[in-house]
């Protein structure tokens, strides 16, 4: 099932703010008694912008024409931030022109909100299929560069280099990427 992006970042928002609000009511339980008049106040995340974010591609693992990859995306700025949902993924030529149909979203891991401090990173699975796999009437195969990664929540892209044989042809699905995920994950 897919959701539209609003959806995932209520969902998101909605969740960041439940769990801030357990988490102040667990510590205040478990304080002594405050005077009456202090403010109570909450603290909210902001999603990780595209700026605040490094973006990598793992050294990826092959077999029966798949090739497995963590797409990992690394806080770099000086603030908290979260991350929630399926990023953006379209493999691009030499001149920054995408290539074919996006990555598709695959629901293989659960929706967790990931939050990221400075220097944290999240992943994300990403499989590529081998072009020369499909007829070539469907796929068009050609020389891709790079990945533009739209992190979750957010419509400015990054780039990532990684070079492999895409289709350039729209409407053949031949990348698959799952939802974010905390830490930097591992191929199996």
């Amino acid at each position: 099932m897919q959701f539209s992006v609003r959806t995932v970042r209520r969902a998101a928002v909605a969740l960041a703010v439940g769990c801030t609000t357990a988490l102040t009511a667990t510590a205040a339980s478990a304080a002594p008694a405050a005077p009456a008049h202090t403010a109570r106040t909450s603290v909210v995340i902001p999603s990780c912008a595209r700026n605040a974010l490094k973006f990598r591609v793992s050294q990826g693992s092959g077999g029966a024409g798949t090739f497995t990859y963590l797409l990992r995306f690394t806080n770099t700025s000086r603030r908290t931030c979260y991350m929630a949902g399926f990023p953006g993924v379209r493999a691009v030529n030499r001149h920054g022109r995408q290539l074919g149909s996006p990555a598709a979203w695959v629901s293989g891991t659960r929706l967790r909100t990931v939050i990221l401090r400075r220097g944290w990173t999240a992943h994300a699975v990403l499989r590529i299929t081998n072009a020369a796999f499909f007829p070539h009437r469907l796929c068009r195969p050609a020389a891709a560069r790079g990945l533009r990664v739209i992190p979750p929540n957010r419509v400015s892209p990054g780039y990532a280099r990684l070079r492999f044989l895409a289709c350039s042809r729209r409407g053949t699905v031949y990348m698959r990427v799952q939802r974010v995920q905390p830490g930097h994950g591992h191929l199996s």
